[in-house]
């Protein structure tokens, strides 16, 4: 059998193959901000950090009690300072003290700015840590929920500063996944109240420290 004898079979075959529907992905979005929101496991590990916060600036406020003591010791000094009535000895012993009081406050500014910007770094190193432990769990259920429903692809439509996609419209059709995955996340806990659902909002950081007089 030649070649042109069997032309007719395969242009019979491939209007067969065309007229078969290619596969259409199943496209799905979900809120990733939303998950870590309302994922049960966010609260704990904000709370851990902001306990963790409270201990370790516990020092940092007594730095600041200490300058606010140094700085009341000042007060009266410049006063004497300033006195003409006073003999020049009292003056300059005031002086001499006030230098004293200015140098020790001084040292207090440095290490309450140097621990100060210590803690402030192991605080957002937590935070780090923590947003990536939480967001590989998610994932992972996020995984799980689309092989389970068949979906091929997984947009996130919560625009997270770190996405590098942008979606301009969802249309009502597209399967929102964000409630099942939540669910999955939050099986066997009991249902929050409407107020107490967490945001992951940074932990609370040191003031700056106050300026030397």
């Amino acid at each position: 059998m030649t070649f042109f004898r069997l032309l007719p079979s395969f242009l019979a075959l491939a209007t067969l193959v065309a007229a078969i529907p290619a596969h259409a992905q199943k496209i799905a979005v979900i809120d990733m901000q939303e998950c870590i929101n309302q994922y049960h496991k966010t609260k704990t590990e904000i709370d851990k950090i902001n306990e963790e916060a409270k201990t370790k600036t516990a020092p940092l406020d007594q730095i600041k009690q200490d300058m606010d003591n140094l700085a009341n010791k000042l007060k009266p000094l410049e006063g004497k300072i300033q006195d003409t009535s006073l003999s020049m000895e009292v003056r300059k012993g005031a002086q001499a003290e006030a230098q004293a009081l200015f140098a020790e406050l001084g040292a207090k500014r440095t290490a309450l700015e140097e621990q100060s910007s210590k803690l402030q770094a192991e605080l957002y190193k937590m935070r780090q840590t923590m947003e990536l432990t939480l967001v590989a769990e998610i994932r992972a259920v996020i995984n799980k929920v689309s092989v389970a429903q068949a979906i091929d692809l997984v947009y996130d439509s919560s625009f997270l500063p770190k996405s590098n996609k942008a979606i301009v419209y969802i249309g009502p059709a597209v399967l929102d996944l964000t409630k099942d995955v939540v669910g999955t996340l939050n099986e066997g806990q009991p249902a929050p109240s409407p107020d107490s659902a967490p945001t992951a909002s940074p932990p609370a950081t040191p003031k700056s420290a106050p300026a030397v007089p």
